[in-house]
């Protein structure tokens, strides 16, 4: 299969593991020939796609054909290099996640459905892994595969560095398999849920977790548009809940901004104290709702990086 889509609910980690399967893929030789990466957070037409697996494989020389002659090397790229390209994001494409406004027009998106198709139709040695929200992508002969949760043993070992990073001793007789076990399948082993969920076991039992989170679990699956997302919601809830109330009341001011925001701005516009934002900072990170990239300063402070799903756990 040429083209796959791999797709789940934001926040599943569908870009880390297209990514390390990239780099897995070409060092074990599948894709001798390497990866190249794009994202379509930002508006890449179907142009630009040729353009970048063209630099990929012929380097800058390939910006100086003609725009006909750039689509067809691209697709005998495809067709002649054992070489994966990854589409990431691509729900940012779609109808349902765009205003009037979005350059994805439906002039665009079936541009892009048509490259999707003469790059992986008939025999080839390369292919095209599509990472997306929802399975349905418009992109002709794709392979849905959707992401699931972890393997038993990943998702223990995930858990155990979680209660080590939080100072939680392995040797507490809470934290064995046989009690940890029914919280992880509650959970679906699913690496944000444990994420979420696991440091409040600093001061609550598996059990008293999992009644709570039956509880959370039992609405979800009422509401949720898809079953496979209610274990994620319900962790999402479960964590807000257990949030301090200074976290909690800072959350709707998260929510204000799409993806992350400078913390200065965030401190101007929320007018949070600095010394009442540094532990409800420290709070969030522990979760894995707030990542903090410090490479760019800007007052002497990073740019706070939020998890996809921030903007459901910040929702009234």
């Amino acid at each position: 299969q040429r083209g796959i889509v791999l797709h789940s609910m934001g926040g599943m980690g569908k870009t880390a593991l297209a990514t390390e399967a990239a780099h897995w893929w070409t060092h074990s030789g599948l894709f001798p020939d390497g990866a190249c990466f794009l994202s379509f957070e930002q508006f890449a037409s179907a142009e630009r796609v040729v353009q970048v697996l063209g630099g990929y494989c012929a380097g800058p020389s390939f910006d100086q054909l003609p725009a006909v002659e750039q689509r067809r090397r691209a697709i005998e790229f495809l067709q002649q290099k054992a070489v994966l390209m990854v589409w990431d994001n691509y729900e940012s494409v779609l109808a349902q996640f765009n205003d009037t406004d979005s350059p994805y027009t439906d002039e665009e998106r079936q541009r892009l459905a048509d490259l999707f198709h003469d790059l992986t139709t008939g025999p080839g040695r390369g292919g095209v892994l599509v990472t997306c929200r929802p399975g349905t992508t418009g992109l002709p002969g794709a392979q849905r595969q959707e992401l699931s949760g972890l393997a038993r043993p990943d998702s223990l070992w995930l858990l155990h560095r979680i209660l080590q990073r939080d100072g939680l001793s392995l040797d507490d007789p809470r934290f064995t398999k046989e009690r940890l076990g029914p919280l992880l399948e509650d959970l679906a082993d699913h690496p944000l849920s444990l994420e979420l969920v696991g440091p409040h076991l600093r001061t609550l039992t598996p059990e008293a977790i999992r009644r709570d989170f039956a509880t959370l679990l039992t609405t979800f699956k009422q509401t949720a548009d898809e079953e496979r997302n209610s274990s994620l919601l319900a962790s999402l809830e479960f964590s807000r809940r257990h949030l301090s109330p200074a976290a909690q009341a800072a959350l709707p001011w998260l929510g204000l901004f799409r993806g992350g925001v400078f913390e200065i701005n965030l401190l101007n516009v929320s007018q949070i104290e600095p010394e009442v934002w540094a532990p409800i900072r420290a709070e969030l990170q522990g979760i894995a709702l707030l990542r903090i990239e410090d490479e760019i300063l800007i007052g002497d402070r990073p740019f706070l990086r939020f998890h996809p799903t921030l903007a459901i756990a910040s929702a009234d």
